[in-house]
């Protein structure tokens, strides 16, 4: 049904003489969300310290990993030391 209305839309506005914007490309289509495995003490750790600060745990880890990204063209690059 998505699809149809997505069609319907673009039909409208091409037969009103309207442009419709064109999605711009992505190298990366991330949806903003990953699955990490670690050990129980890093995540009892990282719980009680995000416990600590009043925040969730999800809000913890991604402070934690966006202090250790830099920004290159678009590319988030880790740094692990």
């Amino acid at each position: 049904m998505l699809q149809e209305a997505k069609e319907a839309w673009s039909d409208a506005a091409e037969n009103s003489g309207e442009s419709t914007p064109r999605p711009i490309p992505s190298e990366y289509d991330c949806g903003g969300e990953f699955t990490l495995r670690i050990p129980r003490s890093l995540h009892r750790e990282l719980s009680k310290t995000a416990e600590v600060e009043g925040v969730s745990l999800n809000q913890y880890c991604t402070h934690l990993l966006s202090k250790g990204t830099t920004k290159d063209e678009g590319c988030a690059t880790a740094h692990i030391v």
